[in-house]
């Protein structure tokens, strides 16, 4: 989350990158922190080159000298670390003198990075909404009750640290964090909303289907019927309609009229290269246009310029990466390899 914030949008984790770095050299006393856990301008990384050693420095964030060393080294630093280290002096005092369990009880990097996102956002007056999707994969397959108890903790805490945000948890079962305890329940009782995502509206079904130029009422009906209103399987309802359209007339019967049929529908009218060109990508976790061009190369005749045509489809999601490349990875892994079987 550290880097995802920092990289995309330029905050900077000053009081949780040298946190974090203590808490590394409390653990593991007897190895030097490693510059690749910290983007080049980091304070841990700033903090190194003036150092020096490695195993130095790292004795250095282990002994409770490091404020008083802060202090004389800081005259050293960049200017944008003055108005840091007048203000988070006492935070790093307190955590010198932690033991590892009781940081990790505490949560405590938790809340040096809600910390320094507060301060982003006081000193941008920006607003900030933080999406988690698929909640519940946190668990895993392990649903008792001490475990649903205990894993969420970490992210329980940033929230109550991070008082500017607001976040939105997606999943298949609404956080009951208020019943855990009588000190949970004066936390959050006043501070969670709860909203079911229901079937998504005719009207508003109809509309979208509008705006893809999927006009004929009669088959406005079917996809509407078939895709029982969730958003995905009007996606590739009318993602069928264009393939089809590329070789005649869509009618009808080309549509599925129970959810399940959807994508089937899409796969039957594809052509025969693209078809295995999904196939075949539905293998990796993700891919980008290397991994593509000899994937494509070794198992298909497909075009190696088609990655184009094959990247728009609802079911890949497109992540930007570092050097302006891309990868792309399937949005529902369950269902391609289900349709990679099955094909």
């Amino acid at each position: 989350m550290r880097d995802l914030f920092q990289n995309q949008y330029g905050i900077k984790f000053y009081t949780f990158d040298l946190a974090h770095a203590i808490y590394w050299c409390k653990v593991h006393p007897q190895l030097p922190l490693d510059r690749e856990n910290y983007s080049i301008n980091s304070i841990v990384t700033d903090l190194l080159d003036i150092g020096g050693d490695l195993p130095a420095i790292g004795y250095i964030f282990h002994s409770v000298k490091l404020i008083l060393d802060i202090g004389k080294l800081v005259k050293k630093w960049p200017k944008k670390y003055h108005e840091w280290e007048l203000k988070n002096t006492n935070i790093i005092s307190k955590l010198i003198n932690m033991e590892p369990s009781e940081i990790e009880k505490q949560f405590y990097l938790c809340s040096c990075w809600a910390s320094d996102l507060n301060e982003y956002l006081r000193k941008t007056s920006e607003s900030t909404v933080i999406f988690i999707d698929s909640y519940e994969a946190l668990w895993g397959k392990d649903r008792s009750l001490a475990k649903v108890s205990s894993e969420d903790k970490w992210i329980r805490k940033l929230i109550q640290k991070s008082s500017s945000c607001i976040w939105v948890l997606c999943g298949q079962e609404s956080p009951q964090w208020e019943e855990d305890s009588e000190i949970e329940k004066a936390l959050w009782e006043n501070s969670i909303k709860r909203h079911e995502i229901v079937d998504l509206p005719e009207k508003d079904a109809c509309h979208l289907l509008e705006l893809s130029n999927v006009l004929e009422k009669e088959i406005q009906d079917i996809i509407i019927s078939g895709s029982a209103g969730v958003p995905y399987y009007l996606d590739i309802s009318i993602e069928t309609y264009e393939s089809i359209k590329e070789i005649r007339g869509p009618g009808p019967d080309d549509f599925a009229k129970v959810p399940s049929d959807v994508f089937s529908r899409f796969i039957k009218y594809l052509d025969e290269n693209k078809e295995s060109a999904i196939k075949v990508l539905s293998g990796p976790n993700f891919w980008n246009r290397d991994i593509f061009n000899i994937l494509i190369k070794n198992f298909i005749g497909y075009p190696l310029n088609g990655l184009s045509t094959i990247h728009k489809f609802s079911f890949i999601d497109k992540n930007e990466i570092e050097d302006d490349k891309m990868e792309y990875a399937p949005a529902d892994e369950a269902e391609l390899a289900r349709i990679s079987r099955e094909t």
